[in-house]
């Protein structure tokens, strides 16, 4: 596992107008708002014909998982009502520090015996409650994440219910924290859709576009070189790390992705049977492979996602 640092140059002056003419070419608006961007539930992907109906079936079906829901263009929680003002008024830096410290045990493998002193501003009865709920959004996943990579859990249901709560807790947050944070779920989730809200210049972003869009939209896209990135991020288990930096090299340099990074990705995913990380490994495999000329391989990799619900269009046209 790893702190995940994601580029953040918005490339406006240098290299801006390659963005925007990418942005073009596969259809993806100039500039994305702060909302859910379809009628798909990112929970179990059933279409409905408006936001309101997506809220309401969320609501009734999901509730354990999201925390808040948006009325008339106000935060919902536990019977109160914020607005995004309510928001900017408050200060959540002191929780950013709780969850750096933690995240920093995590990733140096140390044992958490005892969660009780991160959770001390959610039993304080004068905390704000908004602050309560970005605090258990961030602790809900470092506890999903501790799970699965300090304690090898295999418990999928189990954590995807977590991650679930935790993207639910921090939906209304802007904070970067708390946006790399739902990236990182939606990346681990394959809810690709939501990653769409992102910079353009973020490795979310473009991971995003990669899975939503076939092969030959993706083929032919060169992104400008972006170093800028942020000073603090978000803990990520290896594998995704590893995936968005080769996401990364597929999209600047793709002359370096060799057999050696499949290899690498398929060591770091042993021990696991999480169908959402296999799923996202034999899609790559199979669009590297068809550059390289390895009909066979191509096809073998697409026979494992001729079911899925996004991949299996390409899958099945190859």
């Amino acid at each position: 596992m790893g702190i995940f640092l994601d580029t953040v140059e918005d490339n406006v002056e240098s290299e801006g107008w390659r963005i925007e003419s990418i942005r073009q070419k596969l259809g993806i608006p100039s500039s994305t708002p702060r909302s859910f961007h379809s009628v798909i539930c990112p929970l179990c992907e059933q279409f409905f014909f408006s936001n309101t109906d997506l809220q309401n079936h969320i609501f009734n079906e999901h509730r354990d998982y999201y925390s808040n829901i948006r009325v008339n263009g106000a935060i919902l929680t536990n019977d109160e009502r914020f607005t995004n003002e309510d928001i900017e008024k408050l200060n959540f830096s002191d929780l950013d520090d709780i969850a750096f410290d933690l995240q920093t045990r995590i990733d140096r493998g140390n044992s958490i015996n005892s969660w009780a002193d991160y959770k001390t501003p959610l039993n304080r009865s004068n905390e704000h409650p908004l602050r309560k709920q970005y605090l258990k959004g961030m602790l809900e996943y470092l506890g999903a994440h501790y799970q699965e990579i300090n304690e090898n859990s295999s418990n999928y249901q189990s954590l995807s219910e977590q991650f679930g709560r935790a993207f639910g807790y921090l939906q209304p947050f802007p904070s970067v924290l708390a946006q790399q944070t739902r990236y990182s779920i939606s990346f681990k989730m394959n809810w690709f859709w939501q990653m769409e809200e992102a910079s353009g210049s973020s490795l979310f972003f473009w991971a995003g576009q990669f899975f939503r869009n076939d092969y030959e939209r993706i083929a032919g896209i060169t992104l400008p070189p972006s170093s800028s990135r942020q000073t603090q991020g978000i803990i990520i288990d290896y594998f995704h790390q590893e995936f968005l930096e080769a996401l990364r090299l597929y999209y600047c340099e793709r002359s370096t992705l060799k057999y050696g990074w499949l290899v690498k990705l398929e060591c770091l995913l042993n021990n696991m049977s999480n169908r959402n990380y296999n799923d996202k490994l034999a899609l790559l495999k199979a669009r590297l492979f068809r550059e390289w000329g390895e009909v066979n391989q191509a096809k073998e990799a697409y026979r494992s996602i001729k079911t899925h619900p996004i991949f299996k269009a390409e899958a099945i046209g190859f």
